[in-house]
């Protein structure tokens, strides 16, 4: 067997030496590597991980992307290599059952990229999304999150789960923007890859944004992407972007973004969003839809669309994680962190 892998019950007292030998131990608790915790957070309480294969010195395409474009030629020595994380539901799951075993009963539920950085801990990553109602605004919820198949090889053997791509900034080669381009585009890969649908490497989205622009601020380190660079980058990697501006203070306006938004969620397309306040793009991955309608239709309407029954979007944040709920209602936030679903919100500090 390969000492590259090893197996950890999880959660363990091992695994939580691991996570401190992965990550400076003054660190775990920062804000830089919330999104760990809140992906670790989603694999044990929802999503009832036991079990958890460590692969060393993984050699990930899309880190080795970063590293090239900029880490390579720092002063600060950074390793080429990651670890990766995969999780399975079955208790107690060993190499031999990874190698030799029924793969189906062991209950894959995805995979985390860990990198050697400080920031951008986070590489590639795609973990199951979680399921089972949730209740806002006095009813229940069900979640349907957008979901494309991810294939991993271990020991030869063809291991998959389905969910959305996920990744976070590093602040230098990344921000935000090229996070959420790159998990929209992720998934165009999976879903339509087959189709033609191209990969995209988190360097290559950086350089993307600048091309044919004759001025639009230093490459690297990124200081973010401007809307018109945002653009530009998905016009360079050969999509065809719609740009949409809504006034987020208008309820009418609100309302109008969120029927545009659940148009697209319902053709299994991602849309990348950009919040107001600090100016922060993340990927809408997902809708909540009630049992009854959140919002009063009038009765001369003969045509009601689906969004009527949204309750909320699922969305993938760089910071925060992935699988996020954001609500309809502003209101409704309270509501949500502290009533009897909150263990279903990942908490964002």
């Amino acid at each position: 067997m390969s000492d590259r892998y090893r197996m950890i019950d999880f959660p363990s007292e091992r695994f939580d030496q691991l996570v401190a030998d992965l990550l400076n131990p003054t660190t775990i608790n920062d804000k830089r590597n919330r999104s760990f915790r809140n992906i670790l957070t989603l694999l044990s309480a929802r999503l009832n991980a036991k079990s958890v294969l460590v692969e060393e010195n993984y050699i990930d395409v899309d880190y080795l992307s970063m590293y090239s474009g900029w880490y390579a030629a720092a002063f600060k020595p950074h390793s080429a290599l990651t670890t990766r994380l995969h999780f399975f539901k079955k208790i107690g799951v060993r190499l031999e059952d990874v190698r030799d075993g029924a793969i189906e009963q062991l209950g894959y539920l995805g995979y985390v990229v860990v990198t050697p950085l400080t920031c951008g801990r986070i590489g590639r990553t795609l973990i199951t999304s979680w399921q089972g109602a949730i209740d806002i605004a006095g009813q229940p919820h069900k979640p349907r999150f957008l979901s494309a198949r991810s294939v991993v090889h271990l020991y030869g053997r063809r291991f998959s789960a389905e969910g959305s791509p996920f990744i976070t900034q590093d602040a230098l080669t990344i921000a935000c923007a090229q996070a959420s381009i790159w998990m929209t585009s992720r998934f165009v890969h999976l879903k339509y890859g087959r189709y033609g649908a191209p990969r995209h490497l988190p360097h290559g989205i950086t350089e993307s944004a600048s091309h044919n622009l004759t001025w639009a601020g230093r490459l690297l380190p990124t200081d973010g992407l401007t809307v018109i660079q945002v653009i530009n980058a998905f016009v360079n990697l050969g999509h065809f972007p719609v740009y949409h501006s809504w006034k987020c203070k208008d309820l009418a306006e609100r309302e109008k973004a969120l029927s545009w938004i659940v148009r697209y969620l319902d053709s299994d397309l991602p849309v990348m969003l950009t919040l107001p306040g600090p100016q922060h793009a993340v990927v809408a991955i997902g809708q909540l839809s009630a049992t009854k309608r959140r919002v009063a239709v009038p009765t001369t309407k003969r045509l009601v669309t689906s969004d009527a029954w949204v309750g909320g979007l699922a969305i993938n944040d760089d910071g925060p994680g992935p699988y996020l709920i954001m609500p309809r209602n502003v209101d409704e936030y309270t509501a949500l962190e502290s009533g009897p679903d909150s263990a279903r919100v990942p908490p964002t500090t």
